[in-house]
């Protein structure tokens, strides 16, 4: 009886734990994602804004240099911002794929993949939580740490480079009424 007792407790403490981890990574992952979101809206129409200031004077004739490499540099920047923008895009369908993948994948409780069947394990209240314990904390720990690895891996380069990229471009679009001025 009380192996029982400590198993289920025992249990329960891990289950409670890996629970409020995942909770946890859960309410930061969409706090930190609600902020990329904006972030990449912002990138978005910054793009749109240049690119529609490139395209109208490239359909002019100019011969000011200096014009000329004022075009050039927003070209640039938005060469760059297409990246960041189509890389972060292409981040999230990675994550909607694995994550959909893993929702997918039956957890594996160390059974053989043959098709005999096995007797249940017995309907005691430890061999319950065991075969619980057993079948589902290995998938909650993969879970975690799947979540754990989309919200941490690169991630702080990935801000760095939108941060930097959307502060380029808005410092470029500041002027973009006088650069479709002077076309």
């Amino acid at each position: 009886m009380a192996a029982e007792q400590t198993t289920n407790s025992v249990a329960s403490a891990v289950t409670s734990e890996l629970t409020g981890r995942a909770l946890s990574g859960l309410i930061s992952k969409f706090g930190k994602q609600a902020t990329v979101d904006v972030k990449l809206q912002r990138l978005e129409m910054l793009l749109i804004k240049i690119h529609g200031a490139v395209e109208a004077s490239e359909k002019h004739a100019v011969e000011n240099t200096w014009l000329i490499r004022w075009r050039d540099k927003l070209k640039d920047a938005t060469s760059e911002g297409d990246q960041v923008l189509a890389s972060f895009r292409t981040r999230a369908g990675d994550a909607d794929t694995q994550a959909a993948g893993t929702a997918n994948t039956p957890p594996h409780n160390g059974a053989s993949s043959s098709t005999t069947s096995t007797a249940p394990p017995p309907a005691t209240a430890a061999g319950t939580a065991l075969s619980f314990t057993r079948i589902a904390l290995p998938g909650m720990a993969q879970g975690i740490h799947s979540a754990r690895m989309m919200l941490f891996s690169s991630e702080d380069e990935g801000m760095k480079r939108l941060n930097a990229t959307v502060e380029k471009l808005r410092l470029l679009s500041a002027d973009i009424g006088d650069f479709v001025r002077l076309h």
